[in-house]
């Protein structure tokens, strides 16, 4: 669990996105096509990237991950999901049984 400001909690999204990139471009394996600033951008360059993978956090700005996931599914269904969260406490809307079926 991670405490701290909304400045410290925003310096570290960043650097846990620039770690996973970073690893995952690590392995000539994988390529990371795109990134989004937010859920409705992550489903429209899905759309036309189509990944294998996606990783997001559940709390972005406009449509958040929880929303944008079941969608992706919908327009994706063989692109595996990674849904992260740096939320305390309980996810408002976050039904983890509903989640897991979507797999």
């Amino acid at each position: 669990m991670v405490a701290g400001t909304l400045r410290h909690r925003r310096i570290l999204r960043r650097q846990v996105r620039k770690l996973v990139r970073a690893y995952l471009e690590e392995d000539n394996e994988f390529c990371v096509c795109c990134e989004a600033i937010d859920g409705l951008d992550a489903i429209n360059k899905a759309k036309d990237s189509k990944p294998d993978l996606i990783i997001f956090d559940a709390s972005m700005p406009h449509m958040n991950g929880i929303e944008a996931a079941p969608k992706l599914k919908k327009l994706l269904p063989e692109t595996a999901i990674i849904l992260f969260t740096f939320h305390e406490g309980t996810m408002h809307g976050f039904d983890s049984v509903k989640w897991a079926s979507m797999r």
